[in-house]
């Protein structure tokens, strides 16, 4: 199964120029060279928690295009069993969005989560924006 890396340029932060410069120069791009379907379905978002603005802003621009971004603080109620219903949002999920980062590199439920969506063959989009911080070993 193929997976493609976007990297994204460091040091613009998050906020409304990171905003502007995904709408206006990567969205694009994406769209054309990876030949993504007019309505992206259901994207299951796996990211650490700190890195939760990136996937906000990411899950928006999914959601403008008549997607929809699920993640587990949004689609996880309180009382069901967590692990097991993180890997019925990623079967129920048309695709996988992989936000990668050092801290997502550190984590282990991260691994989890994108070792059972290539188990699953599942078509997975890593998104990275720091400078030295490889591709999983099971993705490049």
């Amino acid at each position: 199964m193929g997976t493609n890396w976007i990297a994204l340029a460091t040091g613009i932060g998050v906020g409304i120029v990171l905003t502007v410069c995904i709408i206006l120069f990567v969205l694009p791009h994406i769209l054309k060279r990876y030949q993504l379907p007019r309505s992206l379905g259901k994207v299951f978002a796996s990211y650490a928690h700190e890195d939760e603005p990136v996937v906000v802003l990411i899950g928006n621009i999914i959601k403008s295009l008549g997607g929809e971004s699920v993640r587990d603080r949004t689609h996880i109620k309180g009382g069901e069993i967590w692990r097991l219903r993180l890997k019925e949002l990623i079967d129920e999920a048309d695709s996988f969005q992989l936000f990668w980062s050092k801290r997502a590199a550190a984590s282990d439920e991260v691994e989890v989560e994108w070792r059972y969506a290539l188990e699953s063959a599942k078509p997975i989009y890593p998104i990275a924006w720091e400078k030295d911080c490889p591709p999983p070993e099971g993705l490049k």
